[in-house]
């Protein structure tokens, strides 16, 4: 593979991250503090506090603490961040939880929901408040997260499972939708980083596939911010994938979930 060697320019762009106090999403919000972009940051976490306290040094920040199935916080959170800011031009959706492991039955019911809950509900709020804006102005970026399970069997993590591919078929179908309205949605399988996340994946005996370093999925979700890759929405990409040299035409269920025709 070639990736192409890109530089990256979100100067004056205002960028949304969900999971951003920790992990992936933490680094990605670095990633576009360091582009130029101000941010409105959201995690569970406090510490998302931190993180947009230690970026505001290089840009201007928002923090907001809470559980993003949670309406009415996502509501106000993207809300506070358009009055701040005037609007918003990308969305990542980085949030997750892994939820309980082990055969089906072992599962916690609550936790099993809550896993769907956080995961698929919650990238469908955040999609939900922010499209209005990208719709009026015909234009906008929005990049989820799928991973283990999305792709294959995940078996120990049926709800982790479930809800990432149940955010691919969200990405794909959303694209359609807005495609009138030159908004690419697109979906990652980050790959396996070396994240609190993965120790209690390996801690369960989940299987672990593909291991990358953070830049990885960090790097692609740069790339599919950007206006590098205004001819791809509605795919399912993994941060190994030689994305940066797709077609511009691709063929239709290249990077979709399908099930295989009939020969």
């Amino acid at each position: 593979m070639s990736f192409k060697r890109l530089k990256y320019d979100f100067s004056n762009k205002v960028v949304v991250v969900t999971g951003a106090g920790r992990g992936i999403g933490r680094a990605i919000a670095e990633a576009f503090a360091q582009a130029g972009a101000n941010l409105g940051l959201i995690s569970k976490t406090d510490s998302v506090i931190k993180t947009a306290k230690a970026l505001s040094s290089r840009t201007k920040t928002l923090a907001f603490s809470g559980d993003v199935s949670d309406y009415q916080f996502v509501k106000n959170s993207v809300s506070a961040t358009i009055e701040k800011f005037g609007t918003i031009d990308i969305l990542v959706n980085a949030a997750a939880i892994l939820g309980p492991a082990g055969i089906l039955p072992e599962n916690d019911i609550e936790q099993w929901i809550q896993t769907i809950n956080t995961n698929l509900t919650g990238t469908f709020l955040a999609i939900h408040e922010v499209l209005p804006i990208m719709i009026s102005k015909k234009q906008g970026k929005i990049i989820n997260f799928a991973g283990g399970g999305a792709a294959y069997a995940y078996p120990k993590f049926t709800a982790y499972a479930c809800s990432k591919t149940a955010v691919v078929r969200l990405t794909e179908t959303v694209a359609q939708e807005v495609s009138q309205y030159d908004i690419q949605v697109n979906v990652i399988a980050p790959g396996a980083v070396e994240t609190d996340m993965l120790s209690q994946v390996r801690k369960a005996g989940g299987e672990v596939r593909t291991t990358v370093t953070m830049d990885k999925p960090v790097n692609l979700v740069l790339y599919l911010a950007s206006q590098y890759s205004n001819h791809i929405s509605g795919r399912f990409i993994h941060s190994k994938d030689d994305y940066t040299n797709f077609a511009v035409k691709m063929e239709d269920d290249l990077y979709k979930l399908r099930r295989l025709p009939l020969r």
